[in-house]
């Protein structure tokens, strides 16, 4: 169980989006629901990896929102843009508070 629990503490603090004490961890058809997509097009695109692969949580593959909703920002340009324009208007209002 150690090994398992200190697998998963590396795996998940590998990326600084990643957080267990406030993501949720779905499953595949949670996902699928999120996302609006069919169980199959989903395993396609974690195939050819426009799509994080699951962790493994106690034997049974899940996803962390955080993961999910950092592709979601990735592969939708209009999101981007938009959370790319409010980092301006905020460095652009400290220049100016300087």
């Amino acid at each position: 169980m150690t090994l398992f629990i200190n697998r998963l503490a590396r795996l998940l603090t590998s990326s600084n989006d990643v957080d267990i004490r406030i993501d949720e961890f779905l499953t595949r058809d949670e996902v699928c629901d999120r996302l609006k997509v069919t169980r199959e097009t989903l395993r396609k695109r974690i195939r050819s990896g426009e799509f994080p692969e699951a962790v493994k949580v106690a034997g049974q593959e899940r996803w962390p929102t955080s993961l999910i909703n950092q592709h979601i920002y990735k592969t939708n340009h209009h999101l981007t843009a938009s959370r790319d324009l409010r980092n301006e208007a905020r460095a652009a209002i400290e220049e100016a508070m300087a």
